[in-house]
């Protein structure tokens, strides 16, 4: 049995990816490839595809058949006990597995990882792995972590706390697979576009080219760029209160926002020790890529895009109500003010 084993940071492709794998499900499984579904409802669907060879009294394929593998969290005896059945069952010759990264502490991961790579030990591993450029990908999980409700601090500091973490240093996310794994080839590159990356994925798999979705893939909507700032201060105020951001999104929507890619949320400083940082790193990667640069343009990640978040909390201000000439609302009221006063310790700073 042959196990594509998929590591890494999310990519734009990554959910486009599997949700094409997942529309091709029966022609994969035609062909002896399984994509597992490890929730019991999906299990007893991809179980009854083996017994009956045909879809289960017209159901449709369940859902989260496009979601990651939950294998490594400290519930893990349970999905992993769910692949094994698949895998035992429908006997399959190729494997598709996505673990999802682990909010379990790294004890409870790391003994997932090795109960996985027991279940996993008699079969021809491949460990394929897209990484993301650094400062791309710290864009993207600084927003999910603010769409998550988390009460971070200034943006510049949550990056510079990361530095050193896996989210940076790709060797900490590679060494835990290698060390399990070392005899899988390790298939590596710096992410692509979403079309070439499902290409590239397919022939390091050996699959046939996947059909195109008949609807468009579903892709989770980021929050805009431009209002992280003030989300991000919400959070704190109002830790999990979800009706308050999306209070503050229809009240500070109601501004001209620039692009995504317009935003800026580092600066120039922490762009540079996020190059410095990830220069050793790079020039290890490349040992897993056949000598050559696993990333290109590297020296992207030092151009600041052109409009900082904090140019923004002037219009922000005007969109928020003034007190005491409007109904007095606690919390815009403190957002308000932690706006102002950033603004104001800006204008400090300069004098």
């Amino acid at each position: 049995m042959k196990i594509i084993l998929s590591i890494g940071h999310p990519t734009p492709g990554t959910l486009h990816l599997r949700q094409r794998l997942a529309g091709a499900w029966s022609q994969l499984a035609a062909q002896h490839v399984l994509l597992p579904a490890l929730s019991p409802a999906s299990q007893a669907w991809t179980l009854a595809q083996a017994i009956t060879a045909e879809n289960e009294a017209g159901r449709p394929a369940p859902a989260d058949l496009a979601q990651e593998h939950a294998l490594l969290g400290a519930n893990h005896n349970i999905t992993q006990g769910s692949l094994k059945a698949q895998m035992q069952h429908v006997a399959p010759a190729t494997v598709l597995l996505f673990p999802a990264s682990s909010d379990s502490s790294e004890d409870a991961t790391n003994a997932a990882r090795n109960a996985l790579a027991k279940l996993l030990h008699k079969a021809e591993v491949h460990l394929y792995c897209a990484l993301p450029r650094p400062d791309l990908h710290l864009e993207r999980l600084l927003t999910r972590r603010i769409s998550d409700g988390a009460p971070l601090g200034a943006l510049a500091a949550e990056t510079e706390a990361l530095l050193d973490s896996p989210h940076v240093d790709y060797r900490q996310l590679l060494a835990p697979w290698l060390t399990l794994f070392p005899k899988a080839p390790l298939h590596l590159h710096a992410a692509q576009d979403p079309d070439a990356e499902i290409a590239r994925y397919c022939e390091i798999a050996g699959l046939p080219a996947l059909p195109d979705l008949s609807i468009a893939p579903q892709q989770p909507r980021p929050l805009p760029r431009a209002l992280l700032d003030p989300l991000r201060l919400a959070n704190a105020l109002a830790p999990g209160d979800f009706d308050f951001h999306a209070e503050l999104q229809s009240r500070l929507g109601q501004c001209t926002l620039p692009q995504d890619a317009d935003v800026e949320l580092f600066g120039a400083e922490i762009r540079q020790r996020l190059h410095d940082s990830f220069a050793p790193v790079a020039e290890a990667l490349a040992q897993h890529t056949g000598g050559g640069a696993a990333f290109e343009d590297l020296d992207a990640i030092l151009r600041p895009r052109p409009i900082p978040l904090d140019q923004l909390h002037p219009s922000f201000l005007r969109a928020l109500p003034g007190f005491p000439t409007t109904l007095f609302r606690p919390r815009l009221h403190a957002l308000r003010q932690q706006l102002k006063k950033k603004r104001s310790d800006k204008s400090a700073a300069a004098c």
